[in-house]
């Protein structure tokens, strides 16, 4: 697929840039690892000498998977595509789309990333008919 499927990047208000790729894996949908970056724009205008990425969340999909809300929603065990990230107290919102298998269906699913995947949760989810499901989404 195009990069503009599993990479995005947006600004969180006026303070940070974030970052999100979805690198797939060649043994197992399970095994796709997703990375948060961001980069605080304050450090940027300061003198300090840390103006760099930082890995915010790291996680493969199977930890998504294995949440009680995922099984009970019946959510497809599919790569997810289009990421969008929105920083909150606590942690983190990462949405993206979840494919349904061998038609234009999906699920927009958002998860509330906290400091561990002990602290996962599933906080919305949408059925989608999504005629697009191979070109950019803007949300």
């Amino acid at each position: 697929d195009a990069v503009h499927v599993h990479r995005n990047m947006g600004l969180d208000g006026d303070s940070a840039i974030w970052f999100v790729a979805i690198e797939a894996s060649d043994n197992s949908a399970r095994d796709t690892n997703v990375k948060v970056w961001t980069l605080d724009l304050t450090e940027l205008m300061s003198t300090k000498k840390t103006k760099k990425w930082k890995k915010t969340r790291e996680f493969k999909m199977q930890s998504i998977w294995r949440l009680y809300a995922f099984r009970k929603k019946g959510l497809p065990r599919t790569e997810p595509r289009f990421p969008v990230w929105r920083q909150e107290r606590g942690g983190g919102v990462l949405y993206m789309l979840l494919p349904r298998l061998n038609d234009r269906h999906g699920y927009l699913v958002g998860i509330h990333v906290g400091c561990s995947t002990s602290k996962m949760r599933i906080v919305s989810c949408r059925s989608l008919s999504v005629p697009w499901i191979d070109h950019p989404v803007v949300l």
